[in-house]
């Protein structure tokens, strides 16, 4: 599955970025931005129960190009991961690792299309996202270990302003996975929701 939707949005962004110049009229010139982000605040949010992430870390790089009319198409990829050691109950400690990469296509547009002074912008596009999950639980002096590691889909929007070459940025993701777990164990559902919002900084060059 992660084979083939990983091939998926590299191709899909090729064919975007080869096809988008035919669309523009003849004069007309394009910006190419290259960036870099990292996050100074995200929470996950699986099911109604909030994760807090306060130490981990999160890098992104980005390739938007924009158009003369204010409008951009791109691509970036972020990275989280981070490390949590917690008590179910007395005698039950677990240890997780979890790490996620999304990579995402995307739409942007910049409503101050001069670029000077303070430019803000929104956006949104579609998510394929690398999870990777792995916690081992002590239980009475016994250990258990587990772990996950898959793509899933989902989609992004955001919105954030711009100033000279950086910005800050407000970031909400929401991805769909089936657990591939028996439904008779969670009732006719096997099928979870996971969403997460970020604050961004950056730099675009």
């Amino acid at each position: 599955m992660s084979n083939k939707l990983g091939s998926s949005s590299i191709l899909l962004l090729l064919v975007v970025f080869l096809t988008v110049p035919a669309f523009a009229s003849d004069g007309e010139t394009f910006d190419l931005d290259v960036g870099i982000k990292t996050v100074v605040f995200f929470y996950n949010d699986v099911e109604g129960v909030r994760l807090s992430v306060d130490h981990g870390w999160s890098l992104g790089g980005e390739l938007i190009m924009w158009f003369p009319a204010g409008f951009g198409i791109g691509a970036e990829i972020e990275y989280y991961t981070m490390s949590e050691d917690f008590s179910l109950m007395p005698g039950i400690d677990v240890s997780a690792d979890y790490s996620q990469m999304p990579i995402c296509i995307n739409g942007y547009y910049r409503f101050n299309r001069g670029g000077s002074g303070l430019v803000p912008f929104v956006g949104g596009g579609i998510a394929f996202v690398r999870t990777e999950v792995a916690t081992s639980t002590n239980a009475f002096g016994m250990t258990i270990d587990l772990s996950l590691s898959d793509t899933f889909t989902g989609w992004t929007a955001f919105a954030g302003l711009e100033v000279g070459h950086f910005y800050v940025e407000a970031q909400w993701l929401q991805v769909g996975s089936d657990l591939g777990i028996d439904p008779g164990m969670l009732g006719d559902n096997d099928h979870s929701e996971a969403s997460g919002l970020s604050f961004w900084v950056g730099a675009r060059f």
